[in-house]
């Protein structure tokens, strides 16, 4: 699994510029992947969070950030 598939476990993806989506709708936080970095932030610019691009950090910043669960497979 990759970071980017991290989020399908929680219903969601990338669309084509980098943003969260999730049923449909873009949540104005963008996901960046620099130099094995992640940078996600919000429309503005603002850093919300940063770590490892592995599917962890995707994991921890949306289970913390909207308190999301894994959906069940």
């Amino acid at each position: 699994m990759t970071w980017v598939t991290a989020l399908s476990a929680y219903g969601a993806e990338l669309d084509t510029d980098g943003f969260i989506v999730r049923a449909g709708k873009a949540l104005g936080v963008r996901i960046t992947e620099k130099s094995r970095r992640l940078r996600i932030e919000s429309r503005t610019g603002q850093l919300l969070a940063t770590g490892p691009a592995n599917p962890a950090t995707v994991e921890s910043f949306v289970e913390r950030f909207w308190h999301w669960e894994k959906r069940n497979a």
